[in-house]
């Protein structure tokens, strides 16, 4: 992965007539399903299940959760297997 994103310059007139200089990171461009602050909670997070020993993730996320779509993602670039927990209403 790629942790050396683009940084866009923002030039939208009200920005730029007000003598402000305006960047912004694009974490959203690191990787398709893994991108922002997901990834920077995964990584020490996986990096320390393996460090231990372990072969598998288990997490838990609500329906439509794009978290645990990044934790499978995730994962498999990593070479661990990954439980994901739908959490929901009944």
């Amino acid at each position: 992965m790629n942790f050396n994103t683009r940084i866009d310059n923002i030039t939208d007139p009200l920005i730029t007539s007000s003598g402000i200089e305006l960047y912004v990171k694009r974490d959203d461009l690191i990787h398709p399903y893994v991108s922002g602050n997901k990834l920077y909670k995964l990584i020490y997070n996986v990096a320390e299940a393996q460090k231990q020993g372990y072969d598998t993730i288990l997490t838990f996320g609500g329906a439509w959760s794009n978290h645990l779509v990044a934790t499978a993602a995730y994962c498999k670039e990593k070479g661990l297997k990954c439980i994901g927990v739908v959490r929901g209403k009944n």
